[in-house]
């Protein structure tokens, strides 16, 4: 796996001309650098998840099946939710991240606490690519809650599968999101020349799990910006 941390800044010099008298160069030690994996287990953090497939940070559509986290959080447009909405809770016993980690999870096939709709299946046939995204229709399941409503996303998920088909609970969608929301606020305080006193402020195991769980989901931009 390639190191998670560790990214080449610059081109390489150009090789010198081989010199044909000389001994082979020895193979490449295979074991050196920085290990995610090593650091994350010297924290005391549970071992690594399996790595999601790269996820792109533009906003060029999906058009297989969103099987894990990563994928659902760019066909959700993460990055947009938590600039619009962060700061806008209507609701006193809530944080933002948690209201857009439970719209999320709701949009997505979930209800409105932690459990799931029933019928609310994927549809999208696995290994096959769609020409583009399904029209997406609202719903709203909870008019009496003052829930903002949510559009059909659970049909862009592997035929026949729910989230928890995939391994992903609303406590997976939660901490995802808190963990994006605080790297937003990392880079927002560099940007304004106050990153040391909120860089101060975290402690290191953390930064590097959140590293770690940007890692994993893909967004591998966000994760070297903490780091």
């Amino acid at each position: 796996m390639k190191n998670p941390i560790i990214r080449i800044a610059q081109e390489a010099p150009g090789a010198p001309a081989p010199d044909l008298g000389a001994a082979p160069p020895p193979a490449p030690d295979m074991g050196g650098g920085m290990d995610m994996g090593a650091m994350m287990g010297g924290m005391g953090a549970p071992p690594a998840a399996p790595m999601a497939a790269p996820i792109s940070q533009t906003n060029e559509p999906i058009l297989a099946p969103l099987e894990n986290l990563g994928a659902i959080l760019k066909d959700i447009n993460i990055t947009k939710l938590l600039s619009e909405k962060l700061s806008n809770t209507g609701h006193k016993d809530t944080t933002g991240e948690e209201e857009i980690a439970n719209f999320i999870w709701r949009s997505y096939g979930g209800d409105y606490k932690t459990g799931l709709i029933s019928g609310r299946v994927g549809q999208r046939a696995k290994g096959k690519l769609i020409s583009e995204p399904e029209e997406l229709i609202e719903v709203n399941d909870y008019p009496e809650l003052d829930l903002e409503a949510v559009e059909n996303r659970w049909i862009r998920l592997p035929e026949g599968k729910t989230m928890r088909d995939l391994g992903i609970t609303a406590e997976n969608v939660e901490e995802m999101v808190k963990s994006m929301s605080l790297s937003t606020s990392l880079q927002s305080a560099a940007a304004a020349k106050a990153g040391g006193g909120a860089m101060a402020s975290i402690s290191i195991d953390k930064m590097i799990k959140i590293a770690h769980n940007l890692d994993m989901m893909g967004y591998y931009d966000l994760a070297d910006k903490i780091i």
